[in-house]
Order: structure tokens, then sequence, then C-alpha cells
């Protein structure tokens, strides 16, 4: 479970987290709510549900991606908090990196999302208690529209021909 501020408007299409290789299930139940978490954590009315699929091994072998056909998307307006939780069924799918930093603190962003520090999960979908602070660990998925100035750099490049005389 963990936090993101958008930058700018994004939909957010689905996620890819870090899995274990030899996962067997890589069912996933994935819920969205506009606001932290903190205080709604068991309450399942507070939360929107997104996904309930079966994940896919990403191509590097390295993660599983919901897929987007699986997901329904969602709008984030810039500035605003939104708090993502992915529940795992079988609990030996997903890797946890505990988090050095307090949660709600940023440990991720760019110029266009920013990632807090969430919290791992004891028990689930909505459990009481969560266990520790804790990093996501995947990515997020999303389209945005941005100047072309904001999301692409331009680089000089020297060419130089030889052409044969005939």
């Amino acid at each position: 479970m963990c936090t993101v501020r958008p930058m700018a408007a994004v939909d957010v299409l689905s996620f890819e987290f870090d899995a274990f290789e030899i996962a067997e299930d890589l069912w996933v139940h994935g819920y969205y709510r506009e606001g932290g978490f903190s205080g709604v954590t068991n309450d399942s009315a507070q939360w929107e549900k997104l996904a309930d699929a079966a994940a896919q091994f990403a191509p590097d072998g390295k993660g599983a991606i919901i897929p987007a056909s699986d997901f329904t998307a969602v709008s984030l307006e810039a500035g605003e908090t939104y708090a993502f939780h992915l529940h795992f069924p079988q609990s030996t799918v997903f890797r946890t990196k505990p988090a050095e930093r307090l949660i709600g603190e940023d440990y991720l962003s760019d110029d266009v999302l920013g990632i807090q520090v969430g919290v791992t999960l004891e028990e689930g979908p909505f459990p009481d208690k969560f266990a520790a602070a804790s990093e996501f660990t995947g990515r997020i998925h999303y389209r945005t529209l941005l100047q072309c100035e904001q999301i692409r750099t331009t680089t000089q490049v020297e060419l130089q021909w030889a052409v044969d005389s005939e």
C-alpha cells in the first residue's frame, strides 16, 4: 500500500510489481482511493477495486504485470494524493523493500509522479494493522499529456558523410 502525488494529470493504466520467480499463483487484487491510506486500511468501502486478475511475468523475468485489459484505468489530478493497494491472496508473490524513510515521505519522484513510502500489510485485503513501512518495488504504467520539452530531451548530433565519387 502506497501513496502517489502526480505533478501532472495522469491516467494510471496498470501496475508492474517485483515478483518472486518461483511464484506460481500471480493473482492480484488492485485498489485505489483519493487521499491517503491512513485510517482506512481496514475499511473496504473506502477503496475502489481496479483489478482482480492474474498478472503475467514481465519479459525481463524480474516482475509481473497486471494486463491492461484486466485493469480499470483511473485518472489522477495534478497535486492531489492517491493511495494504491495491491493485495496478493498468495503471500509469497510480492517482494517488499523495507523503507529507510518514514511513512508518507517521498522516496521516488520525477517531473510527472511522486511516490511516497507506504506500508506492507500483515494480512488482507483490509486488515486493522500493517507490518512495516515499505517502498513500492515495481512500476506504475501511466499515460500523460505534457509539453514535449518536459518529457523529451534534444541532443545535437553531427553527422559526416563519406560519398564515393562514382
